[in-house]
């Protein structure tokens, strides 16, 4: 073997190793920045799903408040989150749009919560026609207390999921 060819494949081994090192280092690098826009797009999703709660609870509080005392004020914040509910649902389903589990969960969430602003609605309308013993009669059976425990074990499920994949 000519010196000149030695010379050449001494070079090209002893480079290797650098060259792989740095191969590692920039593998190692973008995988770090594909779990940093994971975690970020988890904390994401799990601030979505406490604002759905928020919002949920809003429109019954307002619900409540109103039948209590009557006062169409307490109905403000039961009318505004009749819209943020649905857009922080639809928002909740496009964020785990690549998470079957996740989508599996809200396909189940929703006649949920579509039973909780029935009856909400069902008690209001109830109460404004005059029919206010009929109305209370409504929440005193529990039906949608026994709905929102239900939309709340399904919550705690979907935030453990997303809790699961930040580890």
């Amino acid at each position: 073997m000519k010196p000149i060819y030695k010379l050449t494949v001494g070079i090209i081994f002893s480079a290797l190793p650098v060259a792989v090192f740095i191969a590692l280092i920039f593998l190692m690098f973008g995988q770090t920045q594909d779990a940093d826009t994971w975690r970020s797009h988890t904390f994401v999703v799990m601030e979505a799903s406490e604002k759905f709660m928020s919002v949920l609870k809003d429109a019954e509080t307002g619900q409540r408040g109103y039948l209590l005392t009557g006062n169409k004020d307490y109905l403000a914040p039961h009318l505004n989150s009749q819209v943020s509910i649905a857009n922080v649902l639809a928002e909740l389903r496009r964020l785990t749009q690549d998470n079957p589990a996740q989508q599996h969960r809200l396909d189940g969430l929703t006649p949920l919560v579509n039973s909780k602003l029935e009856e909400l609605s069902q008690t209001l309308a109830l109460y404004q026609h005059g029919q206010r013993t009929e109305a209370l009669e409504i929440v005193n059976r529990n039906l949608g207390k026994s709905t929102m425990d239900r939309i709340r074990a399904m919550m705690d499920e979907f935030n453990a999921m997303e809790k699961s994949l930040l580890a």
